[in-house]
Parts: C-alpha cells; sequence; structure tokens
C-alpha cells in the first residue's frame, strides 16, 4: 500500500467486504480483478483510482462495478496520473 486510503481502514474494510465477491470481466484482465482480495485492493486502489481520473480506464470497464469504482475513488481521491509515452522500439520511426 503505497499511499494510505482517505477513509479509515476499518471503514474501508467494511465497505469493501460489502461489495461482495468481486469477478473481472470475462475474458478480459483489468484492474478489477486486482481488487478482488483486500490486498490487491489495497495495493492496487491508488493507482487504478488515478487511471480512472485520467479516462485511461474504458466505459466498458467503469460500468461492470461501478460500486467497486465509486469506493477506489472515494478512497483515493487525488489528481489524475500525467500522460506518458509510449516507449519506443530501438530503429523504429
Amino acid at each position: 500500500m503505497a499511499k494510505r486510503p482517505a477513509l479509515p481502514l476499518a471503514e474501508l474494510r467494511r465497505r469493501y467486504d460489502a461489495l461482495g465477491a468481486i469477478e473481472d470481466m470475462a475474458f478480459e484482465r483489468t484492474s478489477i480483478g486486482r481488487c478482488a482480495t483486500w490486498a490487491g485492493f489495497l495495493q492496487a486502489g491508488e493507482r487504478y483510482s488515478a487511471a480512472i481520473r485520467s479516462a485511461s480506464i474504458s466505459e466498458h470497464e467503469l460500468a461492470h462495478n461501478p460500486a467497486l469504482i465509486e469506493l477506489i475513488l472515494e478512497a483515493w481521491p487525488g489528481p489524475a496520473l500525467p500522460p506518458t509515452e509510449w516507449p519506443r522500439l530501438e530503429g523504429m520511426r
């Protein structure tokens, strides 16, 4: 867990558990799957929150589990991720 969530851990855990089983999208590996366990949620939540706010997550993924998305954004408020360049392959232009 890089940055502590804005919510008290006991409250966050209670609300996380209330979401029930978190399943990734069929035939896809997304950040939702990384949040399927409490430990994964704490580890991936901050980065996932920033990615959501920077519009790096598809609408399809956001619609898959809106309650999880809402909890992540509330637990890790803050700025969007800065844009990053794609790595260039050597010898290609």
